[in-house]
């Protein structure tokens, strides 16, 4: 079962074409209506169907990255190239996220460390936080 839709509302970002999400169904635990205008994507493969994720507001997923699990976007946020968000993970702020985060740990608001896909630890600057 498809959770949103893209509709005809369309930007060009950075020379992509991204198009505007619309919530088929409610999201309850994230406060999403049927019919709520959500973030940008441009493709579907950018937002799965499955779980209670979401993009939300001005952020935006392209390329090849993708929002899984119970994982939200909000705010300016970004998600670029490879980057993934899996689990219970919030994007927000200015954030552009570029790889997967499979786990992190706050060094303050402003950095973070994070295990890439290759298991190799990477400080990074910006805030992502868990939704717990």
């Amino acid at each position: 079962m498809k959770k949103y839709e893209l509709i005809d509302e369309s930007i060009i970002f950075e020379s992509r074409k991204l198009y505007r999400i619309r919530a088929l169904i409610d999201i309850p635990s994230i406060g999403v209506k049927a019919g709520d205008l959500g973030g940008w994507v441009q493709t579907e493969y950018n937002l799965s169907h499955l779980g209670d994720c979401w993009i939300f507001n001005s952020a935006k997923a392209m390329d090849r990255s993708q929002v899984r699990g119970n994982s939200c976007m909000r705010d300016n946020s970004c998600l670029i190239k490879n980057g993934s968000l899996n689990g219970d993970m919030v994007l927000f702020d200015n954030l552009v996220l570029d790889q997967p985060v499979h786990a992190f740990k706050f060094i303050d608001w402003e950095y973070f460390i994070a295990k890439n896909k290759q298991g190799e630890l990477v400080l990074t600057a910006g805030i992502v936080k868990n939704k717990e």
